[in-house]
């Protein structure tokens, strides 16, 4: 598959928009992957929510040669489901910005739905 080529090396997920990122794709799994973000740090992505993703080559590595040798953690989950079973009672921030942000407590996982609480609302 195409995606696992890709681990190790520079891509932009989502080409534009508030959910696209650009970093160092770390893992691939059967319906998420993880990328790695300068800006945001460690990354989820839901394959379903992702529409492209492509290696950038060239000019685009000048940028990321002092943040190649970082090598952080993730989690690791068989699906996407059990990665976010695992991100239970931790802090957690959906979608990157605007009305659609949220950033809470993460409480309770159910089908179809999940719960985060957030003082400010």
């Amino acid at each position: 598959m195409y995606l696992y080529d890709l681990i190790g090396k520079k891509v932009r997920v989502n080409n534009d928009g508030p959910e696209s990122r650009s970093g160092r794709l770390l893992h691939v799994e059967r319906d998420y992957l993880v990328l790695d973000t300068k800006e945001d740090g460690v990354v989820y992505y839901n394959l379903e929510h992702i529409k492209s993703v492509s290696e950038l080559t060239g000019n685009h590595y000048r940028d990321w040669e002092d943040f190649w040798p970082r090598d952080p953690s993730f989690i690791r989950a068989f699906n996407f489901w059990d990665l976010l079973r695992s991100l239970i009672n931790k802090k957690i921030q959906i979608n990157r910005g605007g009305p659609d942000k949220v950033v809470g407590h993460f409480a309770e996982l159910g089908p179809g739905f999940l719960v985060i609480e957030d003082k400010k609302r």
